[in-house]
């Protein structure tokens, strides 16, 4: 199902997560109201997060999952806690700053998969950054679409599989080191 290059870059990214802070899941934040937004719209009742990171969004007062009021099932394969594959069917489905770190060649498997996972009904909610990636963790990271801007993430969330939305939302980084947005993208 998966390429050799997402075996390599899956058990980079776990190595990374039990010797680092980072990849904590916090990245989603700056996306919570637009995502709340897309819960009151969409009549949200679950959420899957997709690569959830080591799930600091969700502990604590400040719990994305208390904000939006819906319960979220978390997965990420690279951390322990989190690499079971879940089961069921969601309203939305969340990978938030994932697919920069997966092999250009196996992003049309993932979306096959989060797809699956909304009955092809659901809404696929993807947020990226557009910049160069500091963090060198991975041993071939040419095979990801760390160099890809605004329009290849578009084009490769054009082709739908049945009914799903994807909703794209892009930042890049500015010449005083803050990040903007991009004007969020929908697939219909």
């Amino acid at each position: 199902m998966f390429s050799k290059d997402y075996d390599t870059c899956l058990k980079e990214c776990t190595e990374h997560h039990a010797r680092s802070k980072t990849f904590s899941g916090s990245l989603v934040l700056p996306h919570a109201q637009e995502i709340k937004d897309l819960i009151k719209e969409f009549d949200v009742k679950c959420i899957l997060d997709y690569g959830c990171g080591k799930g600091v969004q969700y502990e604590g007062e400040q719990s994305l999952e208390v904000f939006w009021g819906v319960p979220v099932t978390k997965y990420d394969p690279a951390v322990p806690k989190y690499e079971n594959v879940p089961e069921g069917v969601f309203d939305l489905v969340i990978c938030s700053h994932v697919l920069m770190w997966l092999p250009k060649e196996d992003i049309e498997t993932v979306k096959r998969i989060m797809a699956s996972y909304t009955l092809g009904n659901g809404i696929i909610y993807i947020a990226n950054k557009i910049a160069p990636v500091k963090k060198q963790i991975l041993s071939n990271p040419s095979a990801c679409p760390r160099e890809w801007e605004e329009e290849d993430w578009y084009r490769a969330f054009t082709q739908h599989y049945d009914k799903e939305t994807y909703i794209v939302s892009l930042e890049r980084p500015t010449q005083n080191g803050r990040v903007a947005r991009v004007p969020t993208w929908r697939s219909r």
